[in-house]
């Protein structure tokens, strides 16, 4: 019951991510925010790692792949933040947590693993849900500067489905705290770097950012992913998708609250879809580690 309960609070506090982010825009630029909430994320998290050694005395261990990972990650987030910026709220929660049904797709051409009829039928779900909640089936919306931030949302979506694979990859290699720390200081490095470049921080951010970025790292980013990493320890794939599925009802319901945004009718089958591809992506890896774990 104690990690059903870690799911749902993860559920709720990454759900609001997607409102705040959109309000917080208003008042920051991407790149500026992005970056903002990874350097209070790895704070909590430099933090409680140096609390967490001072007690077991733990080594820390680091490999070459979380280069790749803070690299992957940090452009995941830099997408979604620039799509925030042209598509709501609700459509960025519905679109970029489609990830784990296209990690599907790319496990199989890297990983060699089994594209059977139920990934594909997820798949497919999941690209006709999609295309509903982006164009309503009509072409004329191609033009239309909300598909610019649907497809900057989708590529984020793609991108942590890669970052799902290298994580896979990397599992005996990273673990824990650790790994949960050093990811989130790579991470604000990769952001802050193109940042300072590109003059997105010239000047120090507003009070006002700060807040929001405080909130994020801590509420939307540290804390729900402690949660998280801890349920998962004796928790099913399959409950990981119907989190997914929880944090997008959410996302949109505090879209509806906070921010006015609604739904077509169009919408909400686009939604329904990709709320099935997920659910039945999630029997898929469940019912593929229960054989893997039989043999």
């Amino acid at each position: 019951m104690r990690q059903q309960i870690l799911v749902l609070l993860s559920a709720l506090l990454w759900s609001t991510s997607f409102p705040v982010i959109k309000t917080a825009l208003r008042y920051a630029t991407p790149l500026e925010l992005a970056a903002c909430r990874f350097f209070f994320a790895a704070l909590f998290a430099d933090i409680f790692l140096l609390l967490r050694r001072g007690k077991k005395k733990e080594g820390l261990q680091f490999s070459s792949i979380f280069l790749i990972l803070g690299l992957t990650n940090a452009l995941g987030f830099y997408f979604q933040f620039q799509g925030q910026l042209y598509t709501s709220a609700s459509k960025t929660a519905l679109i970029v947590n489609l990830y784990i049904v296209f990690a599907a797709i790319i496990a199989y051409f890297f990983l060699r693993e089994k594209l059977d009829r139920g990934r594909l039928l997820s798949l497919a779900l999941a690209l006709t849900g999609m295309a509903a909640i982006t164009t309503h089936f009509d072409l004329s919306s191609l033009k239309s500067g909300s598909l610019r931030g649907d497809l900057l949302v989708l590529g984020a979506s793609l991108v942590w489905s890669l970052f799902i694979v290298l994580t896979k990859v990397a599992s005996g290699r990273i673990s824990g705290s650790q790994a949960s720390a050093i990811l989130m200081n790579l991470t604000f490095l990769f952001l802050l770097i193109p940042a300072l470049l590109t003059g997105s921080l010239q000047r120090l951010p507003s009070s006002r950012t700060l807040l929001y970025a405080l909130y994020l790292g801590l509420f939307a980013s540290f804390i729900p992913y402690s949660f998280y990493i801890t349920a998962l320890k004796k928790l099913e794939v399959l409950s990981s998708s119907i989190l997914l599925v929880i944090e997008i009802v959410l996302a949109v319901l505090w879209s509806w609250l906070f921010l006015g945004e609604t739904l077509t009718l169009i919408d909400f089958f686009g939604g329904i879809l990709i709320g099935t591809a997920i659910l039945l992506q999630g029997r898929n890896l469940g019912e593929g580690e229960k054989r893997s774990s039989a043999t």
